[in-house]
């Protein structure tokens, strides 16, 4: 199948931005749909652009995180929420796989850190959303989010035609809210994970996100 490359690291820079790992997981459990502010505004236009009904490809590095090597755990949920019905879009309707591989959208591979989704464009494009919207715990997804937010990252999404277009931002939950949400859940993010390893990251991000909300609050009392 003849494709035309829509997106890339090199051409568009960084996957996501916008906003920390933490706050990436706490939209994936709170309100998935904010995640579309912060993925590569060039992505989300090149893929709105296309016709609907159209294969992409989009290709992901960056699946190390603190339980080792994941993209082809990814894959393995990913194909398993599809076959039960439960991969779909935000709007609501189920995720089309291509027609050469009807019963799989997903393909890890370990040993190259790699991520292949292949599916049909919808009315809500991004399958990159079906990552952070469930198929990972809440603690990979702030790993993983935090890694794809290096412009050196590699991702490459691939269809045909090749279209061009815009996007919006979003709102940023305060620091309060993002600290109160990971203080109350990061004990089963960790146990959802498999991963005390990954402890003492979490820690240090719930201390991170407590710094920033005193500085806040020294903020708005005007001690800055």
């Amino acid at each position: 199948m003849a494709q035309a490359v829509i997106g890339s690291n090199e051409l568009d820079g960084a996957l996501v931005s916008g906003i920390d790992g933490a706050t990436a997981a706490y939209y994936a459990e709170t309100n998935p749909s904010q995640l579309l502010h912060y993925v590569n505004p060039h992505l989300i236009a090149a893929e709105s652009a296309l016709p609907e009904g159209t294969p992409i490809e989009l290709h992901i590095t960056g699946w190390q995180t603190v339980i080792g090597e994941s993209a082809q755990f990814v894959a393995q949920q990913t194909n398993q929420a599809f076959l039960l019905g439960k991969l779909r879009n935000l709007d609501g309707t189920p995720v089309v796989p291509w027609r050469e591989y009807p019963d799989q959208v997903a393909w890890g591979y370990d040993d190259q850190d790699l991520l292949i989704l292949r599916m049909r464009k919808a009315d809500i494009p991004l399958p990159i959303l079906l990552l952070v919207a469930g198929i990972v715990a809440g603690i990979l997804i702030a790993a993983l989010w935090d890694h794809w937010a290096n412009p050196h990252t590699s991702w490459s999404a691939l269809a045909s035609p090749a279209p061009s277009g815009g996007s919006t931002g979003g709102t940023v939950p305060s620091p309060g809210q993002v600290y109160g949400w990971l203080a109350r859940n990061w004990p089963w993010l960790l146990l959802g994970a498999g991963a005390l390893a990954a402890a003492p990251w979490a820690i240090r991000q719930v201390a991170r996100l407590r710094e920033s909300e005193n500085e806040l609050r020294a903020a708005e009392g005007g001690e800055f």
